[in-house]
């Protein structure tokens, strides 16, 4: 099952572009972690899925299972 869907994110300052078309697809039985040079866009992509941070474009959907 998708838990976090990210599709087309664009995300640029000034000049440079961060984050350019990416899309990606998290399922609960994944465990992930984010690696890269420095100012490659981890700490970007990270603030753009929880919200702290705005992409120029951006589809983000969240699905949740509940354990009762």
């Amino acid at each position: 099952m998708s838990v976090l869907q990210l599709n087309n994110i664009h995300k640029s300052y000034g000049h440079v572009t961060i984050l350019d078309d990416a899309t990606e697809t998290f399922t609960s039985d994944q465990k992930i972690g984010f690696i890269g040079r420095n100012g490659a866009g981890k700490s970007t992509l990270c603030k753009i899925i929880t919200g702290h941070e705005e992409a120029k474009t951006c589809v983000t959907t969240f699905s949740f299972l509940l354990y009762l």
